[in-house]
């Protein structure tokens, strides 16, 4: 995958929502300023609670204009992955596959599920295909041994099992 943003069909919607979310909150906070113009008058730097509306509004555009860039930027190069698309007996990790790892060193297991950067959820073992974890993982197969490099240092797994994002 290249520099180009990714995402699964869900986060899209998901996130294609919370912008037409964060328009709606900066139509109400025009309408908030306009109003406090109104009642206090237009001198907004002697009004402490228009210049926190004011700094409200502007961290809301630049939210707006990042998210509907990214969106946008995903559409175009048609970054969007219908992760019913991809088969059920996959054999091999890629962006919106669950894999099972087995760590060699600690006798554990873990599994991740394989998604974009604005996807990411550690709490729910969701990571980026961009990560240093998720980009080992690209492309092995059941009974690879990867290395990963970790915070904690390079950790030797092996891959378990792969299947599409349950």
């Amino acid at each position: 995958m290249n520099n180009i943003p990714h995402i699964s069909s869900m986060g899209y919607k998901r996130l294609s929502d919370e912008l037409i979310d964060k328009k709606k909150q900066y139509e109400s906070l025009i309408v908030e300023i306009r109003e406090a113009v109104e009642r206090d008058g237009s001198n907004l730097t002697e009004n402490n609670g228009a210049q926190l509306l004011i700094q409200q509004q502007t961290n809301l555009e630049k939210s707006i204009r990042d998210l509907d860039a990214f969106l946008t930027t995903c559409f175009k190069n048609n970054t969007i992955i219908d992760i019913d698309s991809i088969p059920e007996d996959i054999d091999v990790v890629r962006f919106g596959t669950t894999v099972k790892i087995y760590d060699i060193n600690a006798d554990t297991e873990r599994t991740y599920t394989i998604l974009g950067d604005r996807e990411s959820d550690m709490k729910n073992n969701i990571i980026s295909y961009v990560t240093p974890v998720g980009s080992a993982l690209i492309g092995s197969r059941v009974g690879d041994e990867v290395e990963l490099v970790t915070p904690k240092g390079d950790v030797l797994v092996e891959v378990l099992e792969i299947c599409r994002m349950k």
